[in-house]
């Protein structure tokens, strides 16, 4: 599972993903988690593979670093499926405050840079990562929280530079709920998660006439803020096969 390279440190989480559309199980994820305190780093690992709906299947890698103050460092997206090969690419800059993004294929690349602030979460295909943002913050007394999310819609052809989008994510319950998970019952906090699209903005007026962004479901484990489920409310659910803890401090 991980890539081979430098050293990624301890690993203290593994575990695998379920993709359903309605019954029908389309896709598995399985990743890990390292703790490089030499660094002072966190590596997500994860690979996905896919059916697409034309039959073949797709192929996706992804390495997340974070540091210890929970702020992304990089994140590599490498992308196969039949002849296509695309690999997208973020780095950020700490003390310039500065993202650079690379969008590469074997017909060239494009680059793209953006100042942004240190509360950020730069999006991926994964769910093991997917809610890493939630680490950067504290919640008020609404139990409520605005989130910086950095994504663009690049998949095998670039047509367009990553832009910020905001998310709310709302604690559901103060209280652990017991949630079913492969035969076993395991302890979870609800949340519901929005995320700003082209036409609804948070912080404007509603009119009757806007349509609210779609709301996500999502389960979150007390380990890294990974996700037990994240359920669209589309047909699409996200459910945790199993993940271990390979720690003893939890």
């Amino acid at each position: 599972m991980a890539r081979k390279g430098r050293k990624k440190g301890n690993k203290i989480y593994r575990g695998a993903y379920q993709y359903f559309q309605g019954d029908t199980l389309f896709g598995e994820e399985e990743f890990e988690v390292f703790r490089n305190d030499k660094h002072e780093v966190f590596h997500f690992v994860s690979e996905i593979n896919s059916r697409v709906v034309t039959g073949e299947f797709l192929i996706i890698n992804i390495e997340y670093i974070i540091n210890f103050k929970f702020i992304p460092i990089s994140a590599v997206i490498d992308k196969a499926m039949g002849n296509d090969r695309v690999q997208e690419r973020y780095d950020y800059d700490l003390h310039e405050n500065l993202l650079s993004y690379h969008f590469i294929t074997k017909e060239g690349s494009e680059t793209h840079t953006m100042h942004t602030k240190h509360t950020f979460h730069i999006s991926t295909p994964c769910i093991s990562s997917s809610i890493l943002f939630i680490l950067s913050k504290k919640f008020n007394s609404t139990a409520t929280n605005f989130y910086n999310i950095i994504s663009c819609e690049n998949h095998w052809d670039y047509v367009e530079p990553p832009s910020v989008k905001n998310a709310m994510l709302q604690k559901i319950s103060s209280t652990t709920e017991m949630i079913p998970i492969g035969g076993a019952t395991v302890e979870a906090i609800h949340y519901k998660l929005w995320q700003e699209k082209a036409n609804y903005n948070f912080n404007k007026k509603k009119k009757k006439k806007d349509e609210a962004p779609p709301t996500l479901k999502i389960y979150l484990s007390k380990y890294m803020a990974i996700p037990y489920i994240v359920d669209t409310g589309a047909g699409l659910l996200y459910k945790v096969k199993y993940l271990n803890n390979l720690t003893d401090s939890e």
